[in-house]
């Protein structure tokens, strides 16, 4: 056990090993973290809520201590749902941030008799503009040297998600060939008319989403529900106090069973 959690692995259907973390005692809460992330870079938010939830988190594959991705590996909403059965967890709410909440967003869709409820930081639920605007700052970012700030954007400026945050960068391996194309999925709406459990959507002022797709989003599904933060796209970093303060009603609300 490290600063909280306990860590196991398990085995995906095809033989890949995914890392995960589990802490605290309720229901399930399952956080599937962003791009460059790691599972460990949850711990704040575990820290709080741990005495109401048994908290599990785990390393996307080429991310912390899971295996590195294949080209031939299935999509990640594969591996989401894989840690909801091997562990039990069903029916569960799951939580997740950018590349985390598009998996999130399939997973709750393909396989909706495990998810009571989802919440969603910052999809990247953006228009085409945006999307440009997007992949003009990655490769950008992806220029700079491999040891630079410039790759993953600002270090979070508390100190336990500064801590996990840096060590996530360590591990990080990046996509390649038609690995590359696990970050956000399919087309975000189509996903979204598919909803079927309430979703929470928490998007900042400066983030991937705006208000013009959140208005859309709102268009797609009846289920969805959604609060704007001050703060950029890694939003539990910017705000965390009002993060927790506009994800723990809505999760202490969602539904005991799945739909």
């Amino acid at each position: 056990m490290a600063d909280g959690w306990t860590d196991g692995e398990l085995r995906t259907p095809d033989g890949a090993t995914l890392h995960s973390y589990r802490r605290g005692t309720g229901p399930s809460l399952l956080l599937a973290h962003g791009s460059s992330d790691a599972g460990r870079c949850w711990t704040r938010l575990a820290a709080a809520l741990e005495d109401s939830y048994d908290i599990i988190a785990y390393d996307a594959r080429s991310h912390g201590l899971s295996d590195t991705v294949s080209d031939d590996a299935p999509a990640p909403s594969a591996d989401l749902i894989t840690v909801v059965e091997a562990l039990g967890l069903a029916p569960t709410i799951a939580m997740g941030h950018s590349m985390g909440a598009a998996t999130v967003s399939a997973a709750i869709t393909e396989r909706p008799d495990l998810f009571r409820a989802a919440v969603l930081e910052d999809p990247g639920w953006m228009t085409e503009a945006k999307m440009q605007e997007v992949m003009a700052m990655a490769q950008q970012a992806m220029a700079a040297p491999p040891d630079s700030p410039a790759r993953f954007g600002a270090r979070p400026s508390d100190p336990v998600d500064a801590k996990f945050w840096e060590e996530s960068k360590r591990q990080h391996r990046r996509f390649e060939g038609a690995a590359s194309g696990r970050v956000f999925g399919a087309p975000w709406q189509g996903v979204v008319e598919q909803f079927r459990c309430p979703v929470l959507l928490v998007w900042g002022t400066t983030g991937l989403v705006t208000s013009e797709t959140a208005e859309e989003a709102h268009g797609l599904s009846p289920l969805l529900q959604d609060v704007q933060i001050d703060a950029g796209h890694s939003i539990r970093y910017g705000a965390f106090e009002p993060y927790v303060a506009a994800v723990a009603p809505f999760l202490a609300a969602a539904p005991l069973t799945a739909p």
